[in-house]
């Protein structure tokens, strides 16, 4: 499994939109996998884009934006990539 810190993406872009009290962020991800499948830590990416937006208090949503992707949400355990 690759680290976060190796950059398996690029950022497509960014958008802010406040329209007080409601502030959000969006960041783009695209991903370029050399396998089929990947497995890839996200934790460090989604705890950046939320530090980037500045908004304290609220709630994240990360999501595929394609068809043949899916995102799912695990405890990082040594099993799981062997399953």
């Amino acid at each position: 499994m690759r680290k976060a810190n190796e950059k398996p993406y690029e950022i497509a872009g960014e958008r802010t939109y406040e329209n007080h009290p409601v502030k959000a962020f969006t960041r783009y991800l695209v991903f370029r996998t050399p396998e089929r499948r990947g497995i890839y830590y996200l934790t460090d990416v989604v705890r950046d884009t939320v530090k980037k937006s500045g908004i304290r208090e609220g709630y994240v949503l990360v999501s595929a934006m394609h068809i043949t992707a899916s995102v799912f949400i695990n405890d990082d355990e040594e099993g799981f990539r062997y399953d």
